[in-house]
């Protein structure tokens, strides 16, 4: 990855939309009575694909490998599908690409995230866990074909 990271950030995606960029499950927080989702800690917005939000959270907030990919491609599908009852035109296919090239985002997050802050026992366990849950998800997608 590290061989072809120049490819993976030089990327430009055919649609672009507003990313949180650090949007996994620690950064949701769900009403006591259901329904309703607040998302936090904006300090990583950016400009890429949206299918980048949704690998990042699937990746690194679905513990269970097999759950995962048993559940990814019906979760990329009902994203494509909330976009166009949104009136949001997506190609399900591209979506597909982008969400599978973007299983980079939870790994790369974690090792430099890993880089920029204190070490403390917590904080190490919580890197670990965000790096090793989107490099299972790399590596069942195939992604590293896609740079």
């Amino acid at each position: 990855m590290i061989a072809r990271l120049d490819a993976y950030l030089d990327h430009r995606p055919a649609a672009s939309t507003i990313v949180h960029g650090d949007f996994r499950i620690d950064n949701l927080l769900f009403h006591p009575a259901g329904g309703e989702v607040a998302v936090v800690d904006w300090q990583t917005v950016g400009i890429g694909p949206g299918a980048g939000d949704i690998a990042y959270l699937i990746g690194t907030s679905i513990a269970d490998p097999a759950v995962r990919e048993t559940e990814e491609r019906r979760l990329v599908e009902l994203y494509v599908a909330l976009l166009a009852e949104a009136g949001i035109a997506a190609d399900a296919d591209r979506c597909w690409r982008d969400y599978r090239r973007c299983a980079f985002s939870g790994f790369i997050m974690a090792v430099f995230a890993s880089m920029n802050v204190a070490r403390t026992a917590r904080g190490d366990e919580m890197f670990a866990v965000m790096a090793e849950r989107p490099a299972r998800q790399i590596l069942a997608l195939d992604s590293l074909a896609l740079l």
